[in-house]
């Protein structure tokens, strides 16, 4: 009498991949560690320096403040750190390491989301030595005047900055996924707005352009004096500029084959 064996029930795990944590400290090393990420880090060190000396400069140490500081200081970051997005988010394509990059990670949105988090965090840490680095110059500017230091900086204006810097971060990961080419998104992002920006100067179409211009739409959260109005002009210039482009670039990069 012959006995038949049931075959044995194996149970495999799926791998859990590398943990979110890890790709996001990857991506924040890849963005000072390469030539690209170490020459915007300098520009926006440079820039943000001249500005505030020729601030300095041209109002004077009586007119000077922590608010006017950190207001001239982020000049330079503010107008860099799109670039820094971009850059993160055409580096596997732009330098032909997506195969590598996407073998030992294949979810392509995890790498999405940790380039986000990264380019947010190293907005957070500009924000964050802004506002020190302001502070020190600030005191020393108090010394050398008889009318002291002026420390007065209003919250909402503080916090339209921070929320204006992690719109302008996004837009430049999403710019950067939807070409995924370096020189391409960089002028994408530098033209394509300025058209809206120009049309909201026409008359004829001023009141339409005033909803889908970012830099006018984003101007009441920098100055802490968003309202109703305000607030739906920045929620549709952000749907048109920062969701749509990071929508096309996640279905771009699902369907773009790795060479």
């Amino acid at each position: 009498m012959t006995h038949t064996v049931a075959p044995r029930e194996t149970s495999l795990k799926r791998p859990s991949g590398i943990p979110l944590s890890v790709l996001i400290a990857v991506e924040c090393r890849k963005l000072v560690d390469t030539r690209a990420g170490a020459a915007l880090l300098l520009s926006i060190i440079l820039i943000s320096a001249i500005a505030t000396v020729v601030w300095l400069w041209v109002g004077g140490a009586e007119a000077a403040s922590w608010a006017s500081m950190v207001d001239s200081a982020s000049f330079g970051w503010s107008l860099l750190l799109p670039l820094v997005g971009i850059v993160a988010a055409t580096s596997e394509w732009s330098q032909r390491t997506g195969l590598v990059m996407f073998v030992i990670e294949p979810r392509r949105t995890r790498m999405v989301m940790a380039k986000i988090v990264a380019v947010m965090a190293f907005g957070i840490a500009l924000y964050v030595s802004t506002f020190a680095i302001a502070a020190g110059l600030n005191a020393i500017v108090g010394f050398s005047t008889e009318a002291g230091a002026d420390w007065s900086v209003d919250p909402a204006v503080a916090l339209g900055l921070l929320g204006g810097t992690m719109i302008y971060a996004i837009m430049g990961v999403a710019f950067g996924l939807l070409f995924l080419s370096t020189p391409v998104a960089i002028v994408a992002y530098l033209l394509l707005p300025m058209v809206a920006t120009f049309a909201n100067g026409i008359p004829a179409v001023m009141h339409v352009a005033g909803w889908v211009d970012l830099t006018s739409a984003v101007l009441p959260l920098y100055i802490g004096e968003l309202d109703a109005i305000s607030a739906a002009k920045l929620l549709t210039a952000v749907l048109l500029w920062v969701v749509v482009p990071l929508i096309g670039g996640l279905l771009r990069i699902h369907r773009k084959e790795v060479v």
